[in-house]
């Protein structure tokens, strides 16, 4: 194993760790975006696995997420992520919403995070215009180096 794999296995796991711990009363105020861009950002892509209610992607290069719905429902698809920094300590946090519906295919955020950085996100769904989660939806969680 090398050292790059060892660092990366020490920090995912911090990562899960405190992402589980992390909620709205927490030091790090959650930013909320809706994901309106319909133009997909390209390669350097993570995804989640696909699931039963919806899919989310890190595009690398350009700091982009992609979220699909793929339940018709009321709910809508949503990317829950949070950046953790060297230290471990969870630095930022967020949902990326897409609210157009399952026949709308995935929908675009762009952010911007310090290079270096470790992101974690996981696919969910809830309520958008209530901002909430819905318990239990999420899928595993993926991660990786800004």
């Amino acid at each position: 194993m090398t050292l790059r794999m060892r660092i990366a296995t020490v920090v995912g796991a911090v990562a899960a760790a405190t992402m589980l711990t992390v909620t709205s009363a927490s030091a790090v105020a959650i930013e909320d975006d809706l994901a309106t861009s319909t133009t997909d950002p390209g390669n350097d892509t993570i995804c989640t696995s696909t699931g039963s209610w919806s899919q989310a992607c890190f595009y690398a290069n350009g700091d982009w997420f992609g979220v699909k719905d793929d339940f018709k429902d009321d709910l809508s698809a949503v990317v829950a992520w949070e950046v953790v920094d060297a230290s471990g300590r969870v630095v930022r946090a967020g949902n990326i919403w897409n609210n157009a519906g399952s026949d709308a295919g995935w929908r675009f955020k762009n952010k911007n995070f310090p290079e270096g950085d470790f992101i974690s996100f996981r696919a969910c769904r809830g309520s958008y215009p209530r901002l909430h989660i819905q318990d239990g939806s999420c899928g595993a969680e993926r991660s990786a180096y800004v």
